[in-house]
């Protein structure tokens, strides 16, 4: 996970080097937000399934 967000800062300081539109690079801000939301809930959902098997709760 702490690699992926790394990915996605590196990626993010990259692309404010270039000389992109500003419509771009919020396009592209959009699709890393919506990326990492999505990431995040499933590493949420998988980390509770884990749990509740693993507890029986």
């Amino acid at each position: 996970m702490l690699l992926l967000i790394g990915a996605m800062v590196f990626g993010f300081i990259q692309m404010e080097k270039t000389d992109w539109s500003n419509g771009t690079k919020r396009l592209i801000h959009a699709a890393m937000a919506i990326f990492m939301i999505t990431v995040t809930a499933f590493v949420i959902n998988w980390h509770k399934t884990v749990w509740m098997a693993q507890f029986d709760l």
